[in-house]
């Protein structure tokens, strides 16, 4: 996969996207703006565009019953950001981590399990995109955003709108829609040292008498950085020495297609085909083989592949339907070795055992859901749904393999292939109502309620996600907004499957069976427009039960073996999010969030609260976006995380003794010019970590910090360094 060339056709037909003409009129989108009428609008209006996320139907930012961040394709590229992980990290809320190679949301001190990013759910106009058997999220290169028009961040649960997946947030990537009666075709072209990041992108909209199709092709690489892992620190016994090969090999390729067609002008109007195609490879950045060292072979791939047929149309005046049906075929593919560092440099390939491991394992989801809206502004506006969701893993014969290789023994090739196929099943009906009131501006109440009746491998579970939202509009310039919501996570295709396979493989090894966790969460919030300035305020309060994450324990064989299992502790979080922007006549748009939250596990049988270890407690994100007259713009943004975790003190009976602080926060600034040259050609130069600040990440998630881990030191992995990049931007 790293040497493939594949991608070699990606740039010609790119260049093939752009020339395409726009012919007849298409229907205008209702979510947003021409871009042309965007550029003019005050901060007040930007305030009001048109989302979809928060109810599933079209409200103003300022009315929607949820904590939301909206970025516009604008504003995307002004950052030069395209990936759901950049924009993460400068929304209130969010930020995200890297572990095993992979990127991760955390949110509100809150993240997920493991290197699974399955704790959110992405949505491209609608259509769910997880990976179907890890429900991962993509976050990363393998989902650009040119073909964007705006990117909503939900913050908080959504299951009572989306399902078993939305638990900490929902992210809806709207797609660009023909404006002006013309089709608008875009391509970015960049390249970056050091690692030798190149990228292309193309996106197109294009319509004709019939209908309106969208295209989005993209190619990503990267070279391993090769980083140090660890922090040098005589403390803890360990320094850096010639020739060490505790490196981070961060290598990436990834590539993105989609491709939709609707029908605007005929009997079927509203009926639309489409397919959505997410391929992405790294490297295992610092792996997990006891925390010691990640060897050059290991790699990783999650592809995911989905067409899906969509049917939305108004019925009458008051009635809408929408509908869809989905088949998403994912896979997780990977080649690794189970060695350390000592394994690896004394290997001589005659002498000892040296295993390697090798799998492929495909799943299969099939989802249907079905809407009615009925909208009447005298009465209210009802949503009734229901969801359909079937998964399987794929077995022997249908591209599942797993196999062991070892160098030496009279086994040297050991099948491990899974025999069953474990099936899950979910059915969920949800109604939603809102209603206008006519309390003093105007009160918006919106209940929301939803089941979930699922089946998950042996287990069956069933459980309701209600939503409450206020928003009390007190006069043109003051908001208040009080929610309430509860969301599910349903044990997944892989905590299960994984827990039957060590089962299997440890004799005597018996595990509980894994059931949903659920979150709660309250929010009370005040929205401040003025014609120069928004503010927002948010505090927030949320609880989890039956947590479930990926914990180490010991089989009756003496090894050591990772599963999945629920926690009998109940944890808290609570913190707010402030948020300031600005946009001035004179071209200068600056902004300002600043983020807490205080996570803590409540310990059986005890009277404390232990505080989350390895998730950050303060974030701060500023910027400013300055545009002249000359087409020339500028951008400068910075995000300083105070800290990931601090490291616990015991007493001498071993018991917790306080927390001693560990700074591992740090600051990263990064800089964009931008010049357009044309109205259709423009050039970027920008400067990632431009102080070339150093700092660290949790290695796997968590901070290592002491002696039995071998004696290694502290294998924390660092933030990329000073990078630069060049950007070439077409448009037509």
């Amino acid at each position: 996969m790293k040497n493939s060339q594949w991608h070699a056709w990606l740039i010609p037909a790119l260049l093939f996207l752009l020339p395409l003409p726009g012919r007849t009129q298409a229907p205008a989108h209702p979510a947003s703006a021409p871009e042309n009428e965007l550029l003019l609008l005050s901060l007040e209006q930007l305030l009001d565009i048109m989302v979809v996320s928060s109810s599933k139907r079209f409200q103003k930012m300022s009315e929607a019953p949820a904590t939301m961040t909206v970025w516009t394709d604008r504003e995307m590229n002004e950052l030069g950001y395209y990936t759901l992980y950049d924009l993460a990290d400068i929304t209130p809320g969010f930020s995200s981590y890297y572990i095993y190679g992979e990127r991760v949301l955390e949110t509100r001190g809150r993240k997920a399990g493991s290197f699974e990013n399955n704790k959110h759910l992405i949505l491209i106009d609608g259509i769910p995109v997880n990976h179907a058997r890890a429900m991962k999220g993509p976050i990363e290169e393998d989902l650009p955003l040119l073909f964007a028009e705006r990117v909503e961040f939900l913050t908080g649960p959504a299951s009572a709108l989306y399902g078993v997946s939305a638990y900490y947030g929902a992210i809806e990537i709207a797609s660009r829609e023909p404006q002006d009666r013309k089709s608008d075709s875009r391509a970015r072209f960049s390249f970056a040292t050091p690692d030798f990041h190149r990228s292309v992108m193309g996106s197109t909209v294009y319509f004709t008498d019939r209908g309106t199709f969208k295209m989005a092709l993209s190619y990503y690489e990267k070279d391993a950085s090769k980083q140090q892992l660890g922090i040098s620190d005589p403390t803890y016994g360990y320094t850096f020495t010639p020739g060490n090969k505790n490196v981070l090999w961060d290598d990436k390729t990834a590539l993105f297609v989609y491709g939709s067609y609707r029908l605007d002008n005929s009997f079927l109007k509203g009926l639309e085909v489409g397919s959505i195609n997410l391929l992405r490879t790294t490297g295992m950045g610092e792996h997990w083989m006891w925390g010691q060292y990640s060897p050059e072979a290991n790699e990783l791939q999650w592809g995911t592949f989905i067409p899906y047929v969509r049917y939305r149309r108004n019925l009458s005046k008051t009635v809408a339907l929408n509908t869809w049906l989905l088949y998403n075929r994912s896979h997780e593919k990977s080649f690794w070795a189970v060695l350390n560092r000592d394994l690896e440099e004394n290997f001589d390939g005659t002498n000892q055992t040296a295993p390697y491991s090798i799998y492929n394992v495909p799943v299969n989801n099939i989802q249907g859901q079905a809407e009615i809206h009925w909208m009447d502004n005298r009465i209210m506006d009802l949503i009734v749904g229901l969801n359909v969701d079937y998964k399987h893993q794929a077995g022997r014969g249908m591209g599942n393999y797993s196999y062991s290789i070892m160098t030496v023994g009279p086994e040297p090739i050991v099948d491990t292939t899974v025999q069953t196929t474990d099936q899950f099943f979910t059915i969920s009906p949800y109604l939603q109502v809102q209603k206008d009131l006519p309390v003093l501006k105007g009160l918006g109440v919106t209940i929301g309620l939803r089941n979930d009746n699922g089946i998950a491998g042996d287990n069956t579970y069933s459980a309701f996600s209600p939503r409450v939202g206020l928003v009390q509009k007190f006069t043109d310039w003051l908001n208040l907004k009080l929610l309430y919501g509860a969301a599910i996570r349903a044990p997944g295709i892989k905590e299960v499957g994984l827990n039957l396979e060590t089962m299997r493989n440890e004799e005597g090894l018996s595990l509980k069976d894994i059931e949903p966790e659920k979150i709660h969460t309250w929010e009370a919030g005040l929205v401040f427009p003025t014609r120069l300035v928004l503010s927002t305020a948010t505090y927030f309060h949320n609880y989890t039960t039956n947590e479930l994450n990926s914990i180490s324990t010991t089989a009756p064989s003496g090894n050591t073996v990772n599963v999945f299992q629920n926690g009998s502790e109940r944890s808290h979080s609570d913190g707010f999010e402030l948020s300031v922007a600005g946009r001035f006549d004179f071209g200068l748009n600056p902004f300002i969030n600043l983020s807490y939250a205080k996570t803590r596990l409540a310990v059986p049988d005890q009277d404390y609260m232990e505080q989350f270890a390895d998730v950050p407690s303060t974030k701060l994100n500023v910027g400013v976006n300055y545009r002249s007259p000359i087409d020339l713009y500028a951008t400068v943004a910075g995000k300083w995380i105070k800290d990931f975790r601090t490291n616990r003190i015991y007493d001498a009976n071993g018991g917790p003794a306080g927390w001693q602080p560990r700074p591992d926060g740090f600051f990263v600034l990064d800089a964009l010019v931008g010049y357009d040259v044309t109205e259709n050609l423009g050039l970027q130069f920008q400067i990632r970590n431009l102080l070339d600040s150093s700092g660290n990440y949790p290695k796997g998630g968590r901070l290592m910090a002491s002696s039995a881990e071998d004696n290694r030191g502290l294998q924390d992995v660092p933030i990329p360094p000073r990078t630069f990049f060049g950007t070439l931007t077409l448009s037509l």
